[in-house]
This record gives C-alpha cells, sequence and structure tokens, in this order.
C-alpha cells in the first residue's frame, strides 16, 4: 500500500475547501453556489465542520442569501448538538433553516 499513488485510489478522499468541490460554496462570481442555487447541506457529527464555517462566512460577510439554504444535521452526542445550534441557530437569516436533532442520548 505504501507504493501506491493515493490520488488515483478511489476510496481516498480529502475533504476542505481547496481539495473538494467543498470551495464552490464560496465561488468566485459566476460559479459561487451561494446565490446562484438552493443548497441542502447534510451532515452528521463532527462532519458538520463545513456546515459552521460556511454558516460564520455568509453571515460574518453580510451575504444576503437569494435562494434558500438548509442544514440537515444529526449528532448522538447531546453537547455536540448544543454547540451547534448555539452557532448556526441563535440568529433569523433570511432563506436559511436549520434541522438539528439529537439522534440517541443513551450511554452505554
Amino acid at each position: 500500500i505504501s507504493n501506491i499513488d493515493l490520488k488515483h485510489f478511489s476510496a481516498f478522499q480529502c475533504w476542505g475547501p481547496y481539495r473538494s468541490d467543498y470551495y464552490r460554496l464560496f465561488g468566485d462570481g459566476e460559479q459561487d453556489m451561494i446565490n446562484n442555487f438552493p443548497l441542502v447541506l447534510i451532515a452528521t457529527g463532527a462532519g458538520c465542520g463545513y456546515q459552521v464555517d460556511f454558516y460564520h462566512y455568509f453571515t460574518s460577510k453580510g451575504i444576503e442569501l437569494q435562494h434558500p439554504v438548509q442544514y440537515y444535521f444529526s449528532t448522538r452526542s447531546l453537547a455536540m448538538f448544543q454547540w451547534f445550534t448555539n452557532l448556526t441557530c441563535t440568529k433569523s437569516v433570511e432563506h436559511f433553516s436549520c434541522n438539528a436533532h439529537v439522534t440517541n442520548t443513551e450511554k452505554k
């Protein structure tokens, strides 16, 4: 495995603004997705980082959403649920909705 060129290994994926299509959310004018299309962003658990980052991007820049942006998030961690909703559900933003759910709170 150490001799395999990982860029050709289809099961290997890098996430982040420069190694995936994530950067297209922010765009550069004509190619940006934020105001050219309705968006549905889905995440579970610690995978919500891109949702938090994207939320902070459009709220801190004062970008007025032209199309709906919907978040769907679920986690088994009550603490993570509270952290996520404290960051993304505290103010009203036109055309933005967030659906966050705790899927299980039982300790094993």
